[in-house]
Order: C-alpha cells, then sequence, then structure tokens
C-alpha cells in the first residue's frame, strides 16, 4: 500500500512540474544600426516585429501589410530601434 502511495505521489509531482507555464523567453535583440534608407531596412524591422509578435507586423483594416505602413511611414521611425527592442511595448519608443 506504502508503495501504491508513493507512486500516486510520484504521479502528481511529475505531472506538476510538467504543467507549470512559462513564457517563451524573446529572442535577443541583435546590436545593429539601420541607417533609414538602407535597402531592406523594413524588411529586418518587419521581421523583428513578426518575431516578437507585434500587431505591427500585422495587416492594417485597409489592408497594408508591414513593409507597405513600414516605407510610407519614411523618417518618421528608427529602424534600428525597431530591430533591437526586446518587446512590443518598446517599439512605441521608436517613433521620431
Amino acid at each position: 500500500m506504502k508503495r501504491l502511495i508513493g507512486v500516486y505521489v510520484l504521479a502528481l509531482l511529475t505531472l506538476g512540474a510538467q504543467c507549470q507555464v512559462n513564457p517563451p523567453e524573446p529572442k535577443p535583440a541583435p546590436d545593429v544600426y539601420i541607417p533609414p534608407d538602407e535597402p531592406g531596412a523594413c524588411e529586418k524591422a518587419c521581421q523583428r516585429l513578426t518575431e516578437l509578435g507585434c500587431e505591427e507586423a500585422t495587416p492594417t483594416d485597409a489592408g497594408d501589410g508591414c513593409l507597405e505602413v513600414c516605407e510610407n511611414a519614411g523618417e518618421h521611425l528608427d529602424l534600428a530601434c525597431v530591430v533591437r527592442a526586446k518587446a512590443c511595448a518598446e517599439v512605441n519608443t521608436c517613433v521620431r
């Protein structure tokens, strides 16, 4: 009987350890500088927004994708800041 209780307790501890939910760690932000006129700068910024799961990576209500929005924003975005962002909340600080 003691053996059965021990197996039961061990099973509960094992299941409990597996059920702990920890959010995934974000990928480290690359340490880069991107001149705003560099070809592919918007692609890099959109890739980072997608990696972080930011809303800015999804199409707008008008159907414009991240690249179109980025290219239209032009000088108003610090693209290097977007690429270095560690969380979506930091992206809001990248507007000039």
